[in-house]
């Protein structure tokens, strides 16, 4: 067993993406430079897969079309989580450098152009200052916004690791009042068949709709942490509590994989992420194993919190039937022989113990090469 399945085992193992890095109290990179400015995005959301066969040479409606119809919960690419936070502004508007430097340009001639000074990257820039020109912060405009993009990428990095930019100190008088909202909760078969909360048996992904909605400009982004646990019909915790993720930095490789469901992205400004609740489960292999659970009636209660510590919690009612059930299958108006896949026992993955992040920014955000991650 590897580290990797060990860490997703543990209940006393960290959130995935959890860290600490120095505190930095952060001026925007926008007019007014103290003042809030609608988020748009936020750290460590899902954007594309990079390595999908059956996407291949895809975009827009069509991608995401493609994605719908694959296993939500298979590993067919790499993913690539959103490394820093998109500020919305106007089309041409300028951006200004928030820390005393020299300027590295990187990402090509489009959209992708990016500013780098210190360890803050600017992304989505036309108008670019030129390659190593000295730079003083709220004074030297680096670019101004792209074309189309409708904002800017804001990237914090330390000791070259992507951090997140709204997390210790944070930009200033930054607020979010609003609680995330936590939405449907779903449940798969390891083959991607839908099962009914009210009857469940054999492997089981659980998965859950949720996004945060931030107070200035009202617009919906990703959660910072989430965390469940599970209780029997006497109120007694049977599983968990597992704390899922806390978006400090980015996740691994593989345990970002396994974080969201396949087609979980976001469109524009509107996201659509499901978030996989049992990526940390006694078995450490992204399913919860009911075969291993005393038949009965459960009550899966999540947490999901905002970088500000607002919290939304939900109880979910699910039942567990015995593995051979078939009158309880009846019973619930369901069909026992399609309740049970034929590999269904078999592992979901090979989960490779790797420390390799890969982060990106995606934008346009359901647009990304299909062979390679964005240039940011």
């Amino acid at each position: 067993m590897n580290r990797v399945r060990r860490m997703l085992m543990s209940r006393s193992s960290p959130p995935v993406g959890a860290g600490r890095f120095p505190g930095r109290r952060l001026h925007w990179p926008l007019r007014p430079f103290d003042s809030p400015h609608p988020v748009r995005a936020t750290f460590g959301e899902p954007r594309g897969l990079v390595g999908v066969r059956a996407a291949a040479g895809l975009r827009g409606a069509a991608l995401v079309h493609a994605l719908e119809r694959l296993n939500q919960l298979s590993v067919p690419g790499k993913r690539i989580i959103h490394h820093g936070i998109d500020i919305k502004a106007p089309d041409g508007t300028k951006v200004y450098a928030i820390t005393n430097g020299v300027a590295r340009i990187g990402g090509g001639t489009g959209y992708g152009r990016w500013v780098q000074v210190g360890d803050f990257r600017y992304v989505h820039l036309d108008d670019t200052i030129r390659e190593g020109a000295r730079v003083r912060a709220m004074r030297t405009v680096l670019g101004t916004v792209y074309e189309g993009q409708g904002h800017v990428h804001l990237s914090r990095y330390h000791e070259g690791q992507p951090v997140n930019p709204l997390a210790f100190g944070g930009l200033i008088g930054y607020e979010d009042h609003s609680p995330p909202v936590i939405g449907a909760l779903s449940a798969m078969s390891p083959r991607g068949r839908r099962m009914e909360l009210g009857a469940l048996r054999g492997p089981v992904g659980l998965c859950v709709r949720a996004h945060d909605v931030q107070s200035q400009g009202g617009l919906g982004t990703g959660l910072y942490s989430m965390t469940y646990v599970m209780f029997d019909d006497a109120d007694r915790v049977a599983v968990g509590p597992y704390h899922l993720f806390r978006m400090d930095r980015i996740p691994i490789t593989p345990v970002g994989n396994l974080l969201y469901t396949v087609s979980s992205t976001r469109h524009r400004t509107q996201p659509d992420i499901v978030y996989r609740v049992t990526v940390k489960s006694p078995s450490g292999d992204g399913l919860l194993r009911t075969g291993q659970m005393r038949p009965g009636d459960y009550r899966l209660r999540v947490s999901g919190a905002d970088v500000r510590g607002r919290k939304t919690v939900r109880d979910f009612p699910i039942r567990i039937l015995s593995p051979f059930a078939e009158q309880e299958m009846l019973a619930a108006g369901l069909d026992p022989a399609q309740a049970h896949d034929d590999d269904d026992d078999q592992p979901l993955i090979d989960l490779e113990d790797t420390d390799e992040q890969l982060g990106g920014c995606g934008c346009p955000e359901l647009d990304p090469a299909p062979d390679r991650p964005p240039d940011d």
